[in-house]
């Protein structure tokens, strides 16, 4: 990777900060953090930095929303901070809308720590190269995937084992609040904050690995953006016993 840099980091899932703090600082650059699109503009407003690595889906002022911002302020200037999306999406036209919004360029999430190197030295590089080319996954039966793919949980952080630890902590010490905030919108049919919910403990599974319970929130939070209300109930149960699956293959 190239020279240290001072980059901003906008998630507001404490997961995934973790890890891309940890990536990141390991390499020798310097992190900030914001929760929001809100806290982002405050913060590249009042201080100098490299790079921003930009979450599409926040609370508050989503990520492609704080981009168009920036580049709104940044017109006329001769300014032009680099962004990279980050997104735990995965449908056809998300990275178009990316990059329509004033981004750079656009990783998927779970983050994996050679594709970050890689997009990072090409943003800041003189001329940008595409972002790296994203294998299509086959379908399969969620019934086959691995509850806890622990080879494939160290191989997207460098096989940093105290981290990987870290991360099962924080996610169990979160897991009645991911519960409890889909059970809370959907009982109060809040179906915006019941995507939000959903797409949050998809991001926060797939970031350690656990596969089919990733594939059970990804379900859910796919129907709850189709507006499939008959199938929630049943969705949110198959959810929560992967879930317990999952904490039971880990031991917590």
């Amino acid at each position: 990777m190239s020279k240290p840099i001072k980059i901003l980091l906008a998630e507001d899932n404490p997961v995934n900060q973790k890890v891309a703090v940890r990536m990141l600082e390991k390499a020798g650059h310097s992190v900030t953090v914001a929760e929001d699109g809100e806290q982002t503009l405050a913060a590249w407003r009042h201080e100098t930095f490299d790079l921003i690595l930009m979450d599409v889906m926040m609370p508050n002022l989503n990520g492609l929303e704080a981009t168009e911002q920036i580049r709104r302020e940044e017109a006329g200037s001769g300014r032009h901070i680099p962004i990279i999306a980050l997104t735990a999406n995965a449908m056809q036209g998300d990275r178009e809308k990316c990059l329509a919004a004033g981004m750079d360029s656009y990783l998927p999430k779970p983050i994996r720590f050679d594709m970050l190197q890689a997009e990072i030295d090409a943003v800041l590089a003189p001329r940008l190269v595409p972002a790296a080319a994203q294998t299509a996954a086959t379908s399969t039966g969620q019934s086959d995937l691995p509850i806890f793919d622990r080879a494939d949980a160290l191989d997207r952080i460098g096989g940093d084992e105290e981290l990987l630890h870290g991360l099962l902590d924080i996610f169990i010490a979160e897991y009645d609040n991911y519960i409890g905030n889909i059970d809370r919108a959907y009982a109060a049919e809040n179906w915006p904050d019941f995507v939000r919910a959903a797409h949050t403990v998809k991001g926060a599974l797939g970031t350690i690995s656990a596969t089919r319970a990733q594939k059970k929130a990804e379900a859910l939070e796919f129907a709850a953006k189709a507006g499939e209300q008959a199938r929630y109930a049943t969705l949110i149960a198959d959810l929560k016993q992967a879930l317990a699956d999952f904490k039971a293959e880990i031991g917590k």
